[in-house]
């Protein structure tokens, strides 16, 4: 995987965004969080089951 793939499905950016309120910060603390949980999980894309379990929601 190389720094220009999508890490993140396109649903999930928006529920990002949503479950944020479009707050910069917490978009940057949520998506950190879910960045983290995938890198520990060794999942290399974000999806909504991931943005569901536990990793993506502790830092929000």
């Amino acid at each position: 995987m190389n720094g220009y793939e999508d890490v993140f499905d396109a649903e999930v950016k928006g529920l990002i965004h949503d479950f944020t309120g479009g707050i910069p910060r917490q978009i940057n603390n949520l998506a950190t969080a879910c960045l983290l949980g995938a890198a520990a999980s060794g999942v290399l894309r974000i999806d909504t089951a991931l943005f569901h379990s536990g990793p993506c929601r502790t830092s929000s």
